[in-house]
């Protein structure tokens, strides 16, 4: 997580077992550097008429505690590309304060689609469902023996919530840090062939907005 900063994300989704997820969990930790646990709470928002997401963009405040404290930032995604798991999309992020609301005017104007009016959306934003999960995280350069890359590789579990409405999160993202993209790719196939991991093109995004509208 990323304060201030645009960036274009590139990761990998996939989906696993338990088993699965307990081997991978003692690799991974032998393998890399563990980092904290985190306890994320991400809220999703969007105008009643979805304006955002009719241009595939996604809108979110996350928060989480470190040491006692809790921190929150907004963040921004614009359209971009899935495939065959690996997602890449601009990515912009800012501290979020004490406001219940992301603030749109904030981010740089120069990013948002020209037919957006950006002010309009922002009064109207509403909270559409919000996900609760926890995160483990590892990082570490691939491959292990010469890496080319520095990578964020994690296992996210918990619930999405759209109303009465639920639906479990149980998945791996693998996040290119610095160095090449090649590198996240071929560390993907790896841990998917030795881990029986499953890729996987619905973000949490996604698939909280089709839970929100009953799909």
């Amino acid at each position: 997580m990323t304060q201030d900063s645009s960036a274009t994300e590139s990761e990998l989704k996939f989906t696993l077992s338990d088993d699965s997820a307990v081997a991978l969990m003692q690799y991974l930790t032998q393998q890399m550097q563990p980092q904290t646990t985190l306890q994320l709470s991400n809220e999703y928002f969007d105008t009643s008429d979805g304006q955002l997401n009719h241009h595939r963009i996604g809108c979110r405040i996350r928060r989480w505690f470190t040491e006692g404290e809790q921190h929150a930032e907004q963040t921004v995604k614009l359209a971009g590309q899935i495939i065959d798991g690996l997602h890449q999309r601009p990515e912009y992020n800012l501290p979020q304060g004490k406001q219940l609301k992301p603030n749109l005017t904030s981010f740089p104007s120069t990013m948002w689609p020209d037919k957006l009016n950006v002010s309009a959306v922002n009064d109207a934003l509403e909270m559409q469902f919000k996900v609760e999960f926890e995160r483990r995280r590892w990082h570490g350069g691939w491959p292990l023996s010469a890496p080319v890359c520095e990578l964020e590789i994690v296992l996210d579990q918990g619930v999405i919530q759209a109303g009465e409405k639920q639906e479990p999160v149980f998945e791996v993202e693998m996040e290119l840090l610095s160095g090449d993209l090649q590198g996240l790719v071929d560390c993907g196939e790896t841990l998917a062939s030795r881990f029986n991991l499953q890729h996987f093109n619905k973000s949490k995004a996604e698939r909280g907005f089709r839970l929100a509208r009953g799909e």
